[in-house]
């Protein structure tokens, strides 16, 4: 990869950490519509940039790619075969449903198609040559129209084409993201680089969705009025309080281990009081911890004050999974004296900013099945299963639940149900059981090559810790711990950023005979 190359894609991957949680989440086709050409740009600048054979320049990342990129190949070109018009009779044998619901909102769908002229056989084919051969060329005709006819009846899997092409671009543009992250991040340069980069936008949203909460606001940004929400209750770029929190959950874990490898970086001193530590907060390892202990303590802030029952809990599983697997190996609690202070300081900046918010909140955790926004996804979770056993096998098409809601809604409500408040349903419904079981089988590869890494202390490159990796794992268990009561993977923002922390797990686990061969120090 050139120089240049290597920039562009360094500033793109930049770009889309970026803008996607600032442009509102990304919730709007237009901000969609810029990551999918960014992504699709940066794959096309790689791919110039990269000298043939690809396979010899870019060996690890075909490796890292075939252990577990069948399965989401795999997951495209089922949604491809979603989108693929079929004959009636074939989609009547694998979609039975599909082929209904067609019969019955389609006029004349499945019905035989009737022609002006029967077509000829045999001997009555042989009296028409010579004078009738005027006939014989109609009865073609009437033919190539019975074809047509007939073509023209076939239709998708999909129950809504359009949707399903675009969740599939969005869908692509995330692989696009994963596979560059793969192609770039060749060092821990590159990789603290875009973590940093992450925690520091994290805070950032954490602190501006705080200020609105406490001085007020009817426009995000000053400037921009919600088309969803008219309320004031949003936070920060998030149209959403929950997808708020669901993001800070994203990356909390990640400023965690990144302070936890800045202590071990400072090591342990003995000798040292509390009065040398003040005293070499010059130092930039110091400065470092500190600064990452602010910036924990802003989004930890954030996510108690947006009042998100969802992210709270999201953050409490990331953080027990964090600690628990942390406790297998190494001496680390003395090392995390800086974090307790950090979550003493959290504690006391969420009592300063209102206890009684909050409490009245976790209140509702008592009557959980009695409080209504339960109890609204409850019901649209009855609904969505009623969806998946009538599309078993091949779902109703990616991105088309809230177009086929309305025929099986029994909420009563007057609100448009878009998603079913829950990632994994989602996917069931859309994408049925070969969909489904294609991204379990990619996600258990994709956790089985890390733990593989992970039972090898003694073969990781010494300037990038093992603990990184972790703390990425555990930053996607929080969105998936938050996504079984909400939609944050539909959300492009937290969707794009999970996908490539995703990528950065894969990266970390560059190791000692492989940095030799690359030529790092």
């Amino acid at each position: 990869m050139g120089r240049w190359t290597s920039h562009i894609i360094g500033s793109g991957l930049c770009f889309l950490i970026v803008f996607p949680p600032l442009a509102f989440g990304s919730v709007y086709p237009w901000a969609t519509g810029i990551i999918e050409v960014v992504s699709f740009s940066l794959v096309l600048v790689w791919l110039i940039g990269v000298r043939l054979p690809l396979w010899e320049k870019q060996g690890r990342t075909w490796t890292l790619l075939l252990s577990f990129g069948l399965p989401l190949g795999l997951f495209l070109v089922l949604v491809l075969f979603q989108m693929m018009p079929m004959p009636p009779v074939v989609l009547k044998a694998i979609s039975p449903k599909t082929h209904a619901l067609y019969v019955e909102t389609v006029d004349g769908y499945g019905n035989p198609v009737e022609t002006g002229e029967p077509a000829l056989h045999g001997s009555e084919a042989g009296e028409l040559e010579g004078p009738h051969e005027e006939s014989r060329t109609e009865n073609t005709r009437n033919r190539d129209n019975e074809f047509r006819k007939g073509f023209r009846s076939w239709r998708p899997l999909s129950v809504y084409g359009d949707a399903t092409k675009a969740e599939f671009l969005k869908t692509l543009a995330y692989v696009c993201a994963f596979l560059l992250v793969l192609v770039w991040v060749n060092d821990s340069m590159r990789l603290r680089r875009l973590l940093y980069l992450l925690v520091f936008l994290g805070s950032g949203i954490a602190l501006m969705g705080m200020v609105q909460r406490f001085f007020g606001t009817d426009k995000i940004y000053g400037f921009w009025t919600p088309l969803f929400r008219k309320d004031g209750s949003f936070f920060g770029p998030f149209v959403n309080p929950n997808h708020f929190a669901g993001y800070l959950a994203l990356v909390i874990p990640v400023s965690v281990t990144l302070l936890i490898r800045q202590i071990e970086r400072i090591g342990w001193r003995p000798t040292w009081n509390r009065r040398d530590y003040l005293d070499n907060l010059n130092d930039r390892d110091i400065l470092f911890a500190v600064l990452l202990c602010v910036f924990m303590a802003i989004m930890v802030s954030g996510i108690f004050v947006s009042l998100s029952r969802g992210g709270i809990f999201a953050l409490a599983g990331s953080m027990v999974f964090l600690m628990t697997v942390l406790s297998f190996r190494g001496r680390w609690p003395r090392k995390l004296g800086l974090v307790i202070m950090a979550g003493l300081f959290v504690s006391l900046f969420v009592f300063w900013l209102g206890f009684l918010p909050f409490r009245s909140q976790m209140e509702t955790m008592s009557r959980l099945l009695q409080d209504k926004s339960m109890q609204f996804r409850l019901d649209v979770w009855r609904d969505g299963w009623r969806m998946f056993t009538d599309f078993p096998l091949f779902g109703t098409g990616l991105g088309t639940f809230a177009h086929l809601y309305p025929k099986y809604k029994t909420v009563l409500s007057q609100a448009t149900v878009m998603y079913p408040e829950n990632d994994f349903l989602h996917v069931v419904i859309e994408t049925g059981l070969v969909g489904s079981g294609l991204l379990v089988w990619f996600f258990v590869a994709f956790f089985r090559s890390l733990w593989v890494r992970w039972r090898d202390p003694d073969k990781w490159l010494d300037r990038i810790n093992p603990k990184v990796m972790v703390g990425l794992v555990a930053a996607m268990v929080a969105v998936l711990i938050h996504g079984f009561g909400d939609f944050n993977l539909h959300i492009p923002a937290t969707a794009l950023h999970f996908v490539l922390v995703m990528a950065l797990a894969v990266t970390v686990k560059a190791r000692k005979d492989q940095a030799e061969r690359a030529g790092v120090k």
